[in-house]
C-alpha cells in the first residue's frame, strides 16, 4: 500500500465519521487494532469476488488524534507516519510497547521489508534507524527480523489483553449487533424456503437448514454474554 493511500486512511480516521466498515479494538491508550473492510456485502457481489478486511494498527498523539498507521499484511509490515508528526516518538513508543508484543506474542517473529527504490534514502534511513533501535536484525538489503526471544513480550501481550478488557463494546452497540444477528437469520431463513420449496435439492436443503437454525439463538447469545460479562 503506498504512502498516499496510508495518509488518506489517516485523514478519513480524524474526521470521526461513524464508519461500519472500520472496526476498533484498543490495545493501549495510543494504540488500536481495526479491520478495516472494503465494502459491505451487497447482493451484486460475485460469489468468487474477494470479501475480507485488512488489518492495522492505528497510533494516536496525545491530543487523540491519529497520528501514525501501521499495516499489518501478515509477512511484512508497513508503516507511516504524517509529515508534521514526525521525529516525535509516536511510531517507535507504539511499536515496543503495544504492536511488536501483541504480534510476537502470537506469531514468535515478524518480518518487514524496507525498500530505498520505493521509498527514498531518507525515508530509508529512517526507517532502517527506527527497525534496529526495535530490536530488527537486517537478513539482506531489504529485509529485517525479529523474534520473541524475550518473555517479556508476553508479559506485555498479558498487560495489553487485560487494558483491552476495559473496553468491551457498549450496551447500545450490543443491541444494535443483536439485531443484525436476527436479520441475518431471517433473511436467511427466508432464502431457504425459497429453496425448500421450489427445488428439488432435498440433501442442500437439509445441509442449509442446519446452518441456519442455530443462528436463531444468537441474537438472544450475544445479549446474554454481554450482560454476564458486563454485570456489576
Amino acid at each position: 500500500m503506498k504512502e498516499k493511500e496510508l495518509s488518506n486512511l489517516i485523514e478519513n480516521l480524524n474526521l470521526k465519521s461513524n464508519n461500519e466498515l472500520i472496526i476498533k479494538k484498543t490495545l493501549s491508550d495510543n494504540v488500536e487494532l481495526a479491520l478495516i473492510w472494503n465494502s459491505k456485502p451487497s447482493e451484486s457481489d460475485e460469489a468468487t469476488s474477494y470479501f475480507g478486511s485488512n488489518k492495522y494498527f492505528l497510533i494516536k498523539s496525545d491530543k487523540n488524534e491519529y497520528v501514525a498507521i501501521v499495516f499489518d499484511m501478515g509477512n511484512d509490515l508497513h508503516w507511516f507516519v504524517n509529515q508534521n508528526e514526525r521525529k516525535k516518538g509516536y511510531l517507535s513508543k507504539a511499536l515496543q510497547s503495544t504492536i511488536l508484543p501483541y504480534i510476537l506474542c502470537i506469531k514468535g517473529s515478524q518480518r518487514i521489508t524496507i525498500k530505498e527504490s520505493e521509498i527514498g534514502e531518507k525515508n530509508y534511513l529512517a526507517s532502517k534507524n527506527v527497525a534496529e533501535k526495535l530490536g530488527f536484525t537486517k537478513q539482506n538489503e531489504i529485509e529485517f527480523v525479529i523474534k520473541n526471544d524475550k518473555d517479556e513480550y508476553c508479559e506485555k501481550y498479558k498487560e495489553i489483553l487485560d487494558f483491552n478488557n476495559a473496553h468491551e463494546i457498549s450496551e447500545e452497540r450490543m443491541l444494535v449487533l443483536s439485531k443484525k444477528l436476527n436479520f441475518a437469520y431471517r433473511y436467511l431463513a427466508l432464502i431457504h424456503s425459497e429453496i425448500e420449496q421450489n427445488f428439488d435439492y432435498l440433501d442442500y436443503s437439509e445441509e442449509l437448514k442446519e446452518i441456519i437454525e442455530p443462528l436463531k439463538f444468537q441474537k438472544t447469545e450475544l445479549m446474554i454474554t454481554w450482560y454476564q460479562k458486563n454485570r456489576k
